[in-house]
């Protein structure tokens, strides 16, 4: 069932199509906090760790909008993917953002409000690793479903 959950989120990646694209990728793990109570019906909780992929906008051959996917893992009782697209990059300043979250039993699209912090402050061709602070309203839908996720990740 993981593996089908890591499938579904790399279909979310839609610009990467071309093998030969240079794409800019930062990927790695962190984990939830500032989870309101009514996350916790999607499996979303304080301290629960994730896998997450990002990919800043107009780097190398990423399109013009950034993409971030987080992959929840099976102690969540309710494994999901949820792809985060933004038409632009993504900012400190909350955006709203298309949402399509992927389960074995379900496919959906959603609009939540999201912004992302990084450190380094300014992510560019020479970053290598980054801390991503990306918070999260209305996650997979749900009004109210609010969380951070902080993410440690390497360019890949």
């Amino acid at each position: 069932m993981l593996r089908s959950l890591f499938c579904a989120a790399a279909i979310l990646f839609t610009t990467i199509s071309s093998a030969s694209a240079q794409l800019v990728l930062f990927s790695g793990a962190g984990y939830v906090t500032n989870a309101t109570g009514i996350c916790a019906g999607e499996g979303i909780f304080q301290s629960l760790f994730m896998l997450g992929s990002y990919l800043p906008a107009n780097l190398g051959d990423n399109g013009p909008g950034a993409q971030l996917v987080h992959v929840s893992l099976p102690q969540s009782q309710k494994p999901h993917s949820v792809g985060l697209q933004a038409e632009g990059a993504l900012t400190n300043t909350f955006q709203r953002v298309k949402g399509t979250k992927i389960t074995p039993l379900e496919i959906l699209t959603f609009k939540p409000r999201v912004k992302l912090r990084s450190k380094p402050a300014v992510i560019d061709e020479t970053t290598t690793n980054a801390d991503l602070t990306v918070t999260i309203k209305n996650a997979n839908g749900i009004i109210g479903c609010d969380f951070t996720l902080n993410l440690n990740t390497g360019r890949r």
